[in-house]
């Protein structure tokens, strides 16, 4: 009894876990789960396969992802070929693929592409199309410097030369193969160089050479648990050995690949062995055996749909039926061999039409190089003849390639001037640009501080007016709350004029830094240190999270200057009752800071413009304390000169993250 296509407890449980891995993710990593799953039902159920690549397809043009886009149509057209051999919208599919993965430069994605279009053609019989894809294939392999799909490629361009009866190629390609296989080491790749080399040799009708080759390859095979290629491996030894009489070996084999077949529950794979094992008890004379293998054969070749091991089917049916003398079973199995045949041939008719245009055009093409040939052979006669003329000809077309040099130079002269304004206007129009900018910055840095300052000398103003004028009419608590006030419009200033300071000197280049081996932990504390007044105030914790203690090369005063403005902003910014962390992290390449808080967080509107100076940023604090707007422009520029990295995170409500990205030196 036939099986049907049924995925493998391990592989079911694989595509579970993606179906799951799906509902969790968010949607930009959905089209590549989606195309895994598709993937993964290629070969087991059509409708599960098809709708996670329709899925696929239109999620990644939603998002305007084209590789995984590309992939989705890739795999479209595999389903068409597997199930159904609808090779024509298969390719259709394929090279819409191509299309993007070529436009795009995907090179990892058009390789694959293109071996899939390889595929289809050798599984639709057009060997010389098939060979020509496999090779643009091995160019684009052989790019990318991956090893294992080179030798896979080259072993596929074996096989291909092998079945076009070029073995001097078949050779060269396969040994390269194997070759390869051995140097990387790799089972796998060596298992299938060697079983190719079995073929090669079986069909030099090297009998010995070839079961060699087999036996190595069914020993890997059976070491990495191929089960696959054990089949395939048990299969042509079985063939082999049939081939040689000695059925009892071949017996032996092709029952094992049987068990593995039903196990592995390959319907085409159990079609293939159930055939061969037909034939076998038929030279040993168990026609019942016989019968019963050969049906089973065919029944599984027509649920696969596979028209040319239905094809097979037939033929060993009617092999079996004409040597046990049943003609009217034999001419019916007959009927539907010749029926098949004539229903394959309908479907290759427009490559074969092609194929014999193409003959038809190189036989031109040949009749015409005869013809030129021969007219060749008729001008040297007269070429004596013709002597003078053609000296005449020569100088003539000596001038002309004075004049057209004078030309030439004289247009590459003016091309090259031409090049040279172009280049002259190009850095003018960069000069302006930069100057613009450099304005603009000018007129901002001139707003901020005419708007910034104005608000804490007017405090000031007013305050000394009250004192001088009023001083009988204020009490001592009203004293102090104006004091107070007074002295955070006085803080509030200075920390203004250090930055504008800072960022000033590090517009003119007026910095000096210096690198030197800081403890990040020290950097830490201090800045804790510095704002517990603010803290405890605001009754805010200010926490550090650090495994061990980091040293970082960077310039101390620009780091902690970092670190004091984004931990002024937490505080500011911070619930009373609150917390920040202060974190960082060693990587490989990398130091990690992070300073974050539970604070209001930031409009996503405003995440853009924070480290920029054309936007004014300054926002009231939790207690409404105002800032400058300046300090996150002033870190940047710091971290910009430590060839790292500033990035903000946040969340309303819930807080912000800034995080800090510094190479080791």
């Amino acid at each position: 009894m036939c099986i049907n296509h049924t995925a493998f407890p391990q592989d079911e449980e694989k595509l579970i876990t993606l179906e799951t891995r799906l509902i969790l993710v968010k949607d930009h990593e959905k089209p590549h789960i989606l195309n895994l799953l598709a993937e993964g039902y290629l070969h087991i159920d059509y409708d599960r396969a098809w709708k996670w690549a329709e899925r696929a397809e239109n999620l990644a043009r939603a998002l305007n992802n084209k590789r995984e886009e590309a992939i989705a149509l890739r795999n479209k057209g595999r389903i068409n070929q597997v199930w159904g051999a609808d090779y024509e919208n298969a390719l259709s599919y394929c090279f819409q693929a191509l299309n993007i993965t070529d436009s795009m430069q995907f090179d990892m994605e058009k390789a694959e592409t293109i071996m899939a279009i390889a595929h289809i053609y050798e599984e639709a019989s057009d060997q010389f199309q098939a060979l020509n894809f496999y090779k643009e294939a091995l160019i684009l392999w052989e790019k990318t410097g991956y090893a294992a799909p080179v030798i896979k490629t080259q072993n596929k361009i074996g096989q291909l030369y092998l079945n076009l009866n070029n073995n001097e190629q078949a050779l060269i390609y396969l040994q390269n193969s194997l070759n390869g296989a051995e140097e990387v080491k790799n089972d796998t790749l060596k298992a299938s160089a060697l079983y190719s080399m079995g073929i090669y040799y079986n069909k030099m009708g090297s009998h010995t050479k070839a079961l060699d080759e087999l036996k190595l390859s069914l020993e890997l095979r059976r070491k990495i648990e191929d089960k696959d290629g054990i089949v395939e491996s048990l299969n042509l030894l079985g063939k082999i050995r049939s081939s040689l009489n000695q059925l009892h070996q071949a017996l032996i084999m092709h029952k094992e690949a049987k068990q593995i077949s039903e196990i592995l529950k390959d319907t085409l794979k159990l079609s293939r062995t159930a055939n061969y094992l037909g034939m076998v008890y038929l030279q040993l004379g168990n026609n019942e055996k016989s019968l019963s293998e050969l049906k089973l054969g065919l029944d599984c070749a027509i649920s696969t749909n596979d028209r040319r091991q239905i094809l097979n089917s037939y033929d060993y049916l009617y092999t079996f039926y004409a040597i046990n003398a049943d003609y009217k079973k034999a001419l019916e199995y007959k009927d539907l061999y010749a029926e098949m045949i004539q229903f394959i041939s309908n479907e290759e008719d427009n490559r074969e039409l092609e194929g014999e245009r193409a003959k038809y055009n190189v036989a031109q093409k040949e009749s015409e190089i005869a013809f030129l040939k021969k007219t060749q052979e008729l001008r040297e006669s007269e070429l004596h003849n013709e002597q003078v003329f053609r000296n005449f000809l020569i100088v003539s077309l000596l001038l002309t390639f004075v004049i057209l040099g004078l030309l030439y130079y004289n247009f590459k002269s003016k091309k090259d001037l031409n090049e040279k304004l172009a280049d002259v206007n190009q850095q003018i129009n960069r000069q302006n640009a930069e100057l613009n900018r450099l304005n603009t910055t000018k007129d901002k840095f001139f707003s901020i501080i005419a708007h910034d300052l104005k608000g804490p000398i007017n405090s000031l103003s007013s305050f000394s007016d009250l004192l001088i004028n009023h001083n009988s009419h204020i009490s001592q608590d009203e004293i102090k709350t104006m004091a107070t006030d007074l002295t955070s419009s006085v803080k509030n200033l200075s920390t203004l004029l250090e930055n504008l300071l800072n960022w000033a000197r590090s517009q003119t280049k007026g910095i000096q830094y210096t690198l030197e081996s800081i403890s990040l932990l020290k950097i830490f504390e201090t800045n804790k240190e510095l704002f517990e007044t603010s803290t405890k105030s605001k009754n805010i914790d200010i926490r550090i999270h650090l495994d061990q203690d980091i040293e970082i090369m960077a310039d101390k005063n620009a780091i902690d200057a970092v670190i004091r403005n984004l931990v002024s902003n937490a505080v500011k910014f911070t619930h009373p009752g609150g917390e920040i962390i202060l974190e960082g992290n060693e990587w490989k390449d990398s130091i990690e800071i992070n300073v974050r808080d539970n604070g209001i967080g930031i409009r996503r509107d405003q995440l853009d413009k924070l480290f920029k100076i054309e936007h004014k940023n300054s926002t009231k604090g939790t207690y409404d304390e105002s800032g400058t707007g300046l300090g996150l422009i002033l870190c940047k520029e710091f971290i910009d000169y430590h060839q790292g990295k500033i990035t903000v995170e946040s969340e309303i409500g819930k807080g912000s993250t800034f995080r800090i990205t510094l190479p080791k030196h």
